[in-house]
């Protein structure tokens, strides 16, 4: 007897059933060979040490600094456009007291008149034409037009101190957290994504820059005022640590803004505070130790660049909650905190965990849900199948140690004050 002849229609084949039954039958293919290939990894040691572990640049703390410091010397390299000269109150204020003890020298006899002559005389050839110090070695003032002098020559240099600060301390807000902002997507290679979050770190630092300019002098002379007519440098420490704490805590909110999650946007703030006022802190000891605004200046910005970061990866340390740690693949030894909700895992640009170069991972390959109690991982429709200690998963609960296995990559699931195998 004849076969009799099946006839399939054009209609039947551009289905969207027929591609769902291949796609169906093609995932049953996948799993078996994946359990058929894959080494069961259920009952292995969890808490093995992977050479991995060796990337200490990998670690947040430590390339948070790094991007940090970077941001802050691209900050101090624009501060030394914007303040080409030393500042003429503190070079006055200098010259003018090294005037003052040779005359009392003389008076008191301790040199001789040609002595003093010839010191005066280099003095003022030093300082240059600096109206502040003109006035203060002025002999023909009291101490009262002195004074008012000198307060009518800072009342006419302030818009253009103004201007200047706000120059510095936008240009440094903005590289700072353009730093801050990229270096997670660097780290991961990321390039597109580096470049998306630099921008967007660039515009919250401006923003933060700007705003805290508009008020950063005036705070400064408040808290330095609290001193007396002449404060001493604990009160200038004191006010450099309160404006740049400021400005420091703007530029730590960077990263969190980027990824528009509130926890990580304070504790960013809460590093970049710390670095700000640390920061603070060392600009006047350096400056009167090396008598030197641009050393100073380098020193005290990147400080603070490098503070703000090391501090939000120190602090995102310590409060992370869920993460994944990378042990085996082309990013070995990162580390992802499981911020999103949900997390994506992929091979796009646009994948929270960017894992490239791998044919296997699909674009978005798989996700990291955010749910009371717990996490949970869910296997999209996309490249190979999602493993979990070697067994292929759509959905399932993620416990404290569990391996998973995207394409070539292996990562680690972790929780805080959890135990292995514990929700």
């Amino acid at each position: 007897m004849a076969a009799e002849k099946i006839t399939v229609s054009w209609d039947e084949i551009s289905s969207s059933d027929v591609d769902a039954r291949l796609a169906e039958e093609q995932r049953a293919t996948d799993d078996a060979s994946e359990a058929s290939t894959q080494p069961a990894m259920a009952g292995a040691a969890r808490y093995d040490v992977s050479p991995s572990d060796a990337r200490w640049w990998l670690k947040t703390p430590v390339y948070m600094a790094a991007f940090g410091l970077l941001g802050g010397l691209i900050g101090w390299a624009f501060g030394l456009l914007v303040y080409a000269g030393p500042d003429p109150v503190r070079q006055a204020d200098k010259y003018a007291e090294s005037y003052r003890r040779v005359v009392a020298a003389f008076d008191q006899g301790k040199i001789a008149q040609p002595q003093s002559d010839a010191a005066l005389k280099r003095l003022r050839n030093e300082a240059g034409k600096n109206p502040y110090f003109d006035i203060a070695v002025n002999p023909a003032l009291t101490d009262t037009e002195r004074a008012d002098q000198r307060a009518a020559l800072v009342e006419r240099d302030r818009l253009k101190q103004h201007v200047g600060d706000a120059l510095f301390y936008s240009a440094s807000a903005l590289a700072i957290a353009m730093c801050l902002a990229a270096a997670e997507s660097v780290v991961s290679r990321n390039w597109v994504g580096a470049l998306v979050n630099a921008s967007i770190g660039a515009c919250v630092g401006l923003v933060g820059g700007v705003v805290v300019s508009l008020f950063v002098g005036e705070l400064f002379e408040s808290v330095r005022a609290l001193g007396g007519a002449t404060p001493s440098i604990a009160y200038d420490m004191f006010a450099r640590a309160v404006s740049w704490g400021l400005l420091g805590l703007f530029m730590g909110m960077a990263p969190g803004a980027v990824m528009r999650n509130s926890r990580k946007i304070l504790i960013g703030a809460a590093g970049g505070l710390v670095g700000g006022v640390l920061g603070g802190l060392v600009f006047d000891p350096v400056a009167g130790f090396t008598e030197n605004e641009i050393v100073s200046r380098l020193i005290a910005i990147g400080a603070i660049g490098l503070l703000a970061g090391a501090g939000t990866g120190l602090i995102e340390e310590a409060a992370k909650l869920g993460w994944l740690k990378v042990t085996e693949g082309l990013i070995a030894g990162k580390q992802f905190i499981l911020y999103r909700n949900p997390t994506f895992i992929g091979n796009s640009l646009s994948a929270h965990i960017y894992l490239f170069k791998d044919p296997q991972v699909g674009r978005r390959h798989a996700a990291i849900h955010v749910l009371p109690g717990g996490y949970e991982i869910e296997d999209l429709p996309l490249g190979s199948r999602t493993i979990v200690n070697g067994k292929p998963v759509r959905r399932a609960r993620l416990k404290h140690g569990d391996r998973i296995k995207i394409g070539k990559t292996s990562l680690l699931f972790q929780e805080k004050n959890r135990t292995p195998g514990e929700y």
